[in-house]
């Protein structure tokens, strides 16, 4: 509407000026085409002093958590911007997010919401920032292919377990490929990593760190902690649906946290289209890893399935869950959440060195 009364103003001060020869409206008239020229040529000039990137390439949330992505934008012009609209690119049901400041000066933070009940990794795209003039009259829009992440984890509860007391160290058999990953004894390795800031020196790997050129040491498992293997039987013939997905990372997440909460230190096992992986969890940090590494190889999957430890919990797509190929529980996709809150008395079943 802006728009349209400028030109409607200008235009009647020509026509004015033609009928009347009237050297002050003429006067009006030129002034009113020049100022349309310069709020037409202003966004393109202001448009590429917009520098905007997100805060960071992965943010996380919980399922039902209210949450977003931030993006930070940034005028290097001297001058300062007017009205500035972002465009993106959301998972859930509302796809498409117009966000609008109406003035840039410097550097701002900018909060996108976004809403998703679905567990995993869901990409969040800026597509397009927009740029107006002072008066609101013209745009200019430079389109963007900026991409992050936001990983959407599980909310359920760590389960309630009861353990037999003379539960004994379980671990994989002998045919099975073994990682360097969980002892009693601090001459089995975790994992080798970085140096960081107060780790021993007696704990570096010297041949590592001259491979590398990088100073890197040994991580040894902690002492003491009574060892399990929970199996992921990810592989599926069809996609599984969103429901049915969130009921699974569920199971998951509830049963890591509930055996962990019982001194247990979880070796998880999983197939993907890449290869197999295992994952050490020792508490609710290791868990959020684990379930991150798991949406990162893809999920379930359709294809050969590779060999992998049968010896403690196996746990399938179908909310199936079974210790030694024996069934213990199966979950309900439909009622899971409140079956999570039901308490697991384990007692009875078949341990290893019982």
């Amino acid at each position: 509407m802006k728009k349209l009364l400028c030109f409607l103003w200008t235009a009647g001060c020509w026509y004015l000026a033609a009928m009347y020869r009237s050297l002050p409206l003429l006067v009006l008239g030129v002034c009113g085409a020049g100022l349309l020229v310069c709020a037409f040529l202003t966004p393109y000039f202001l448009a590429g002093k917009v520098q905007v990137s997100f805060s960071k390439d992965l943010f996380f949330l919980r399922r039902g958590q209210k949450g977003g992505v931030t993006v930070t934008a940034e005028s290097r012009g001297r001058l300062p911007l007017g009205k500035v609209t972002f465009r993106f690119r959301l998972p859930g049901k509302k796809k498409r997010k117009k966000i609008s400041l109406p003035r840039l000066s410097g550097g701002q933070t900018v909060a996108v919401p976004v809403s998703t009940d679905v567990c995993g990794l869901h990409p969040v795209m800026l597509r397009r920032v927009k740029v107006f003039d002072y008066l609101g009259l013209f745009a200019h829009g430079r389109r963007k292919k900026l991409r992050a992440q936001v990983a959407v984890f599980p909310n359920a509860p760590a389960m309630d377990i009861t353990l037999p007391e003379n539960f004994l160290p379980h671990l994989e058999g002998e045919d099975t490929p073994q990682p360097a990953l969980a002892g009693s004894s601090t001459q089995e390795v975790r994992q080798i990593r970085d140096y960081q800031p107060g780790d021993s020196f007696r704990t570096i790997h010297w041949k590592q760190s001259a491979r590398t050129d990088t100073l890197m040491v040994r991580e040894y498992a902690k002492e003491g902690k009574r060892s399990l293997t929970v199996t992921l039987d990810m592989e599926r013939p069809k996609p599984l649906p969103p429901a049915q997905r969130n009921a699974f990372y569920e199971v998951v997440q509830s049963l890591l946290l509930g055996l962990t909460a019982q001194e247990v230190l979880v070796q998880l096992w999983w197939n993907h289209r890449e290869g197999t992986d295992c994952f050490q969890v020792s508490g609710e940090e290791d868990c959020r890893e684990a379930l991150l590494r798991l949406y990162e190889t893809g999920g379930f999957f359709s294809g050969e399935k590779k060999p992998l430890p049968q010896e403690g919990f196996w746990l399938d797509s179908s909310l199936t869950l079974s210790f030694r190929e024996e069934k213990i529980f199966a979950f309900s996709p439909k009622n899971y959440e409140n079956e999570l809150k039901m308490p697991m008395d384990w007692r009875e079943i078949p341990w290893a060195g019982r």
